[in-house]
């Protein structure tokens, strides 16, 4: 890491001639620099995506970018050089982004939820469909309507090259009422809930923010916008890795006694959940006021992200889990001020819930 990263008093900075590189994360966080100068080269030789992470500067770059609509879009870049463009899906969905050339490119792709950039998602030397040029990049993603995200492309040949992007939505073949969701457990939808049911563990799922090479699968139930509840059964003993991942159909949860687990982001950016419903006799979590937490109470382990008004975190709570606020969107975000004991503890502040913009923080009241 750099030693500038995290300066927040850094404003303009000029970069001579003399340096031949800028490490990764070197200037990254320096919220207030909006200035840099250095010479072409250099810009064409560094990845200033992350070098320059969490800057005004950046943010100047990606917002002036071209916005990204649906279908092909046929770009030149010389060497080094890079592009910038904006995505902003018209509806929820699984979406697929793809650069297509004949040399390779490195595409960073920096989603509306997520706190970093996806580093070197990329394919080479793969044939796209049948004709004879390269897969570049490759990101299965899952985006929300009017949220925007980033994506940077950078010609990393030694020549001026032409590339495709190719940005498409995945359709899903909808109807899909019933099926299996663990080695003995079903589930089913019927008058708008998803009832889960039988007796055992759920099985994990994947996300669908990057391409996964193994055999991983998403929830069946995802973008079938045919429910609005969902009902756990008792006998069911663990909720999957994933199982509502992004899911913003869902309005309530129901997790009944036998649960004795769940898995990593398993409500992550459920947008428009109200609240959990814990049955009283599950012996690893409860909830109080509609929020997740384990049995002692000492772990908040979910927050519904379309809770509205202010929550103060009750005293006792040691540990706020991993991706426990994650996915408020704008008509539902609070604003919270941390107070922390020691610095090191603002890193995980920053990397665990979303950073206002500089016209959120001037009129900012927690």
């Amino acid at each position: 890491r750099g030693a500038s990263n995290n300066c927040t008093k850094l404003r303009s900075e000029v970069i001579p001639d003399s340096v031949l590189s800028i490490g990764n994360y070197a200037f990254s966080n320096c919220s207030q620099l909006e200035s840099v100068s250095m010479r072409d080269e250099l810009y064409n030789a560094i990845n200033f995506c992350i070098a320059f992470a969490g800057t005004k500067w950046l943010d100047s770059k990606l917002n002036s970018g071209e916005e990204l609509g649906l279908g092909n879009k046929e770009i030149t870049l010389g060497a080094g050089q890079w592009a910038f463009f904006k995505i902003r899906p018209e509806a929820d969905g699984r979406y697929m982004l793809k650069t297509v050339g004949e040399y390779d490119t490195y595409a960073y792709l920096k989603r509306a939820y997520s706190y970093d950039w996806d580093e070197e998602v990329y394919y080479s030397n793969n044939e796209y469909d049948d004709n004879d040029v390269d897969l570049n990049f490759s990101a299965d993603m899952y985006l929300y309507r009017d949220t925007t995200s980033y994506l940077a492309v950078r010609n990393y040949s030694n020549c001026t090259a032409g590339f495709l992007l190719v940005f498409s939505k995945e359709e899903t073949e909808g109807g899909e009422t019933d099926g299996k969701c663990g080695d003995n457990l079903t589930w089913s939808i019927e008058d708008r809930v998803l009832t889960i049911s039988g007796a055992g563990d759920m099985y994990d799922y994947r996300d669908f923010s990057r391409y996964y090479e193994d055999d991983a699968v998403i929830a069946p139930w995802y973008d079938t916008e045919m429910y609005d509840d969902v009902v756990i059964e008792n006998g069911v003993t663990s909720i999957g890795n994933n199982a509502f991942y992004a899911n913003s159909d869902i309005r309530s949860i129901s997790i009944p006694a036998s649960v004795s687990r769940i898995g990593d982001k398993a409500f992550y950016a459920c947008r428009n959940l109200t609240g959990f419903n814990i049955n009283s006799g599950n012996r690893y979590f409860k909830q109080i006021d509609g929020v997740l937490f384990s049995k002692d109470s000492k772990k908040l382990v979910a927050f519904p992200c379309n809770r509205s008004g202010v929550y103060t975190v009750p005293s006792g709570v040691e540990t706020i889990g991993d991706y426990a606020f994650c996915g408020a969107n704008a008509d539902t975000r609070m604003a919270v001020r941390f107070i922390v004991e020691v610095a090191w503890q603002a890193h995980f502040v920053e990397n665990m819930f979303i950073k206002p913009s500089a016209e959120e923080l001037a009129n900012f009241t927690p």
